[in-house]
């Protein structure tokens, strides 16, 4: 697997990092992000891996605020800004020699998947967008997250109008601890199936990555990729989701997908839920319906 550092600026100016695997001159390329709190470590170089392998170029980095890119308050997610930065990144492909910058196509999982969604809704430069187990309405969220949502107001309260004060954080997981906490404590992902996950991280000794500032709820709680989802068409949509699907209701899910345009597929993995796409006997059925459709779309 070849790759090499790169280094963009964000669409506000901010340095963002990340890897590039080249495939060659003026290649098809795929630029991937992570879901919520998530690191480019986590599994994405293997996504990239096998698109490399298969004559694509793909570029994996770090949403600002998290692991190598710039951004204060740590560890602290917007999802509007993560979706402008897609289309920085596609600037800064597009000057690559090794990349064709009319095949450029735009992959996100869960949260980046709706941020992939919007981004290409907004920029129709983009050909293509692939997204797995994507996060297409903050609909359920706001009902079951009200009182923390409540508390991250007042922490940005607090934050902006004392000078010095760092904004409050909460787990990404109540799983993400060695020691896990209460499901019902204030976090985003509260599913179970997340266990196995950081379990293969940590065989991997990957960093789990796993607290998020309370105040990142607030972009999350006020993001609609479903209301945009349409505008893709005419470029292709691919959406892959886990039959066992826990941490984003896989109706609205299915909704979203209701409401895109053609052409679009729809794959059900079966025994799978949101987070076994990212490794083991899920990844592989995964990344085998991405090579061939992306063979369909861009070719090589």
């Amino acid at each position: 697997m070849n790759r090499r550092d790169v280094e963009f600026s964000g669409f506000d100016g901010l340095t963002l990092r990340g890897w590039l695997y080249p495939a060659g001159p003026n290649r098809p390329c795929i630029i991937l992000t992570h879901g919520f709190a998530g690191l480019k470590e986590q599994f994405l170089p293997d996504f990239a891996g096998h698109f490399q392998a298969a004559g694509y170029g793909a570029m994996v980095y770090d949403h600002r605020h998290y692991g190598s890119s710039d951004g204060t308050p740590r560890n602290h997610t917007d999802p509007i800004l993560q979706a402008r930065d897609y289309s920085a990144a596609l600037d800064y492909v597009s000057l690559l020699p090794e990349v064709d910058p009319a095949k450029v196509i735009f992959w996100g999982s869960s949260l980046s998947g709706g941020v992939a969604i919007y981004a290409a809704s907004i920029d129709p430069r983009a050909q293509g967008v692939v997204v797995q187990c994507p996060f297409p309405s903050s609909e359920s969220l706001v009902t079951d997250l009200k009182e923390p949502i409540r508390k991250a107001f007042a922490d940005r309260a607090a934050t902006t109008t004392t000078a010095g004060q760092e904004p409050a954080m909460i787990p990404a997981s109540p799983y993400a601890s060695t020691t896990p906490r209460a499901a019902k404590e204030a976090a985003m992902v509260a599913d179970p199936d997340i266990v196995a996950y950081y379990a293969e991280l940590d065989r991997r000794n990957i960093p789990r990555g796993s607290r998020v500032t309370m105040q990142s709820l607030l972009g999350i709680a006020g993001f609609e990729p479903k209301a945009f989802i349409g505008r893709i068409s005419p470029r292709p949509l691919l959406m892959i989701l886990g039959a066992l699907e826990r941490t984003i209701p896989i109706d609205l899910q299915l909704r979203a997908f209701e409401e895109a345009g053609q052409p679009k597929q729809l794959h059900l993995i079966q025994d799978q839920g949101h987070f076994g796409l990212y490794h083991s006997k899920g990844f592989k059925e995964n990344i085998e319906i991405q090579l061939r459709w992306l063979k369909e779309v861009v070719g090589v």
